[in-house]
């Protein structure tokens, strides 16, 4: 595993045409995934021909409902047409921007970013677990924004809803 962690470094530094030397070689890919996901954005900014008014931002609704293929499809949505590279990524905001331009950049992670303040602000006045595990969940959404944006991903949600109802009815009965 770390002789081959070491190869896969040493071909992504390659690839990458890096300008700096291969005792770095590790930091290539942490590099590769924030200046990509810049580049993807610029990219897709000045090719968007037109927005998509909630297909993305409200992904994980659609799925639930069976109606995400079926929009993909109708409204000709594909995200591998907008790629700049083989980096699959784009900032956490790229979503926002695609379904409701400048607007939604502006409202979208100014809500979350409230989300997030009152949780740290309930966890810090009330030491309860509840506000513990959504603080968590917040901070672990701006972890990784750099490269996503699991907000829009039904795994992510269904797993926020899934520890909302264990607490709920379990911590909250003593139950467990």
């Amino acid at each position: 595993s770390l002789r081959l962690s070491r190869y896969v470094s040493q071909y992504v530094y390659v690839l990458s045409k890096m300008r700096f030397t291969k005792e770095y070689a590790f930091f290539t890919e942490p590099y590769m995934y924030i200046t990509m996901n810049l580049e993807n954005m610029t990219r897709v900014v000045d090719h968007l021909e037109h927005h998509t008014y909630s297909a993305q931002t409200f992904d994980w609704v659609y799925a639930l409902t069976g109606l995400k293929h079926w929009m993909a499809d109708y409204f000709h949505i594909d995200h591998k047409t907008l790629l700049n590279s083989a980096y699959s990524t784009f900032p956490f905001h790229w979503y926002y921007y695609w379904d409701f331009g400048i607007l939604g950049v502006l409202f979208f992670p100014l809500l979350s970013g409230f989300g997030i303040g009152i949780c740290y602000y309930m966890m810090r006045c009330t030491a309860q677990i509840k506000w513990v595990v959504l603080y968590s969940i917040g901070f672990a959404l701006i972890v990784i924004s750099f490269f996503t944006n699991p907000l829009l991903l039904l795994g992510f949600v269904s797993n926020i809803f899934l520890l909302w109802f264990i607490h709920h009815f379990f911590v909250n009965q003593n139950l467990l």
